[in-house]
């Protein structure tokens, strides 16, 4: 059992380190651009990108992260 518990967090660890290098990564980006709407176009693009070109796991694990980054962006003072 402890065995089984420890295969579960090797095979999540990359994952959980991309989300956060990924929600890092996004977090420093919303802070230094400004919310112009050309970027909020470029978001919104790559957004569709995603979504259209790889249905991957993975990009959804990153899509996540960056509309996690932005609601925090907007509900911190």
């Amino acid at each position: 059992k402890i065995l089984n518990t420890f295969h579960n967090i090797l095979a999540f660890t990359p994952l959980f380190i991309i989300f956060c290098c990924s929600s890092i990564n996004f977090f420093l980006l919303s802070h230094t651009l400004s919310f112009s709407p050309g970027y909020y176009k470029f978001f919104f693009s790559s957004i569709v990108y995603h979504l259209l070109s790889r249905c991957n796991i993975f990009f959804f694990i990153l899509l996540a992260s960056k509309l996690l980054c932005v609601l925090l962006f907007f509900f911190l003072p």
